[in-house]
């Protein structure tokens, strides 16, 4: 059996990927403002946008977390409540709505570059973390990964 992940899974290594990216827009950002500042009442609507996005992904964020550890401490696959629908629920509220909501409260077209990068990253990675989870829960991980999404969850 590969190497277990550590208890971040390869989550830590998708957030330096991204804060770098991030730090390098932000950088670039105070060195061009205002040119990539977004103004206005699309400011507005940006931060709205983001205010929400933000509050939902904090909140599946912790329900997916909650489940997660639950299943940890039990020693079985995690399969119940948003892990029903979704392989990587914790990773999947960083990348669609935490990750992009705080880029929208920034008001930075920069720095929406950041969740595709975050994306890419997580593509990149998960990979190792899914390697592992198929060597220690053999054909359950296999049933599960047939109908679950990756990211986006998979319904009927």
């Amino acid at each position: 059996m590969g190497k277990q992940p550590s208890r971040f899974g390869v989550g830590l290594a998708i957030s330096v990927v991204t804060l770098l990216w991030a730090a390098a827009m932000v950088a670039a950002h105070i060195v061009w403002h205002p040119t990539f500042a977004v103004t206005g009442t699309l400011r507005i609507a940006f931060a709205v946008a983001g205010g929400v996005l933000v509050v939902v992904g904090l909140v599946l964020y912790g329900w997916s977390l909650r489940t997660f550890n639950r299943a940890r401490r039990a020693d079985v696959l995690a399969t119940t409540g948003p892990y029903a629908r979704c392989r990587h629920p914790i990773y999947a509220t960083w990348l669609f709505l935490v990750g992009p909501g705080v880029c929208l409260l920034a008001g930075s077209w920069l720095l929406l570059t950041t969740p595709v990068v975050a994306y890419v990253a997580a593509r990149l990675l998960v990979g190792r973390e899914e390697r592992w989870m198929a060597d220690r829960y053999g054909d359950a991980w296999r049933t599960y990964r047939e109908r679950t999404g990756r990211f986006v969850p998979r319904w009927g």
